[in-house]
């Protein structure tokens, strides 16, 4: 009886573990998001003087896989964008901690 408890117990930590680095996973594919406004600077924590967007309005921004980013670089290489700009950000292909 104290085995299979000890068994349970240990089984169900494992598995609650799993989940919560599961959650996690998800979380840490695409980063933000993060307003910029007029006024403030592009440069970090912004996101990078290379990039061309309208300088005059606000902008809800995520960093995504470099190629999968929708705002234009000024200045290659590489010409991939790692920003989007906008809701819904396409997902990430990485996998943190690893691949499950």
């Amino acid at each position: 009886m104290k085995r299979t408890l000890i068994a349970g117990l240990a089984t169900a930590a494992l598995v609650s573990n799993g989940l919560l680095l599961a959650a996690g996973t998800a979380q840490a594919a695409n980063q933000g998001p993060f307003v910029w406004c007029p006024g403030q600077p592009m440069s970090y924590p912004g996101p990078g003087g290379e990039f061309v967007w309208d300088m005059n309005v606000c902008h809800t921004w995520f960093r995504v896989d470099f190629g999968k980013g929708n705002v234009p670089r000024n200045s290659p290489p590489p010409p991939e964008s790692n920003i989007w700009d906008g809701e819904n950000p396409p997902p990430s292909d990485r996998c943190y901690p690893w691949c499950l």
